[in-house]
């Protein structure tokens, strides 16, 4: 039977460290930690630190994230203030990353519009 107090080591207090845990991205910088509890059977202290971080996975590079459309802004004024105009709204495309595909579909809409006849029409 294992002592519960052979886990401490010397006179610190501390526990042995975990193992480090799992990466927290599978690709790109993430990081990892471990960590130790402080129990010491005779009151003293522990020293050091009781959690640790590293970081993981930062040569792995990460597949293709494709391109990601913002929000559409507001329609635009009528372009005339009588007759015919027309009116847009714009959005932005939040540009790919390591090979992916930029985004699918117009930057730029457009609508007619019609406020008012114009004078001596």
């Amino acid at each position: 039977m294992v002592s519960p107090f052979s886990l401490y080591t010397g006179e610190s207090g501390a526990e042995e460290w975990s193992q480090w845990s799992s990466c927290s991205v599978s690709c790109g910088q993430g990081s990892q930690v471990r960590t130790r509890t402080c129990g010491s059977p005779y009151g003293t202290h522990c020293s050091g630190p009781l959690r640790e971080s590293r970081l993981c996975n930062n040569t792995v590079p990460c597949p293709g994230m494709h391109g990601v459309w913002e929000e559409w802004s507001p329609w635009s004024l009528c372009s005339f203030t009588c007759g015919r105009g027309h009116r847009t709204r714009n959005r932005m495309c939040a540009p790919p990353q390591h090979g992916g595909r930029a985004c699918d579909g117009p930057e730029t809409q457009s609508k007619l519009c019609n406020i008012a006849l114009c004078p001596g029409m």
